[in-house]
């Protein structure tokens, strides 16, 4: 589907943009098809849709991160903790860390253990079984 052209490498009947591809690609856009999509979805090669209608490509996807970046901050302005969070994290290199903490506890010999259950009081019939 790429331009065609005659036996000089000259284009003939070229593709001609219209408001109403325009219009329906950045629809596409908006909607989060991938470009391959787009050009099936259009009839239009890849690089027929970059050739022509690159800007369009380009002003859908800033209108989408705009509509979005605006959601964000609105849910920001309510209070919402996701998205207070997610700005956080995003622009400000905050990260959410859970801290852990073991406690080592020495490891004692059986003799250490028989000595102190004797302290205790437990019969020394019953440590045979250590």
């Amino acid at each position: 589907m790429d331009d065609p052209q005659d036996i000089l490498n000259r284009p003939v009947n070229a593709h001609v943009p219209t408001v109403e591809n325009q219009k329906l690609i950045a629809a596409y856009v908006i909607a989060g098809l991938t470009q391959t999509k787009i050009c099936e979805m259009v009839g239009l090669s890849n690089n027929i849709l970059k050739k022509y209608y690159q800007d369009v490509l380009d002003y859908a996807r800033e209108l989408l991160v705009s509509k979005a970046v605006t959601q964000i901050h609105k849910k920001v302005d309510e209070g919402n903790l996701d998205a207070i969070k997610f700005v956080l994290a995003r622009q400000g290199g905050w990260t959410e860390k859970t801290e852990h903490s073991i406690e080592v506890i020495p490891l004692r010999s059986v003799e250490e253990i028989e000595a102190e259950l004797k302290e205790l009081g437990v019969p020394e019939e019953s440590l045979d079984d250590i």
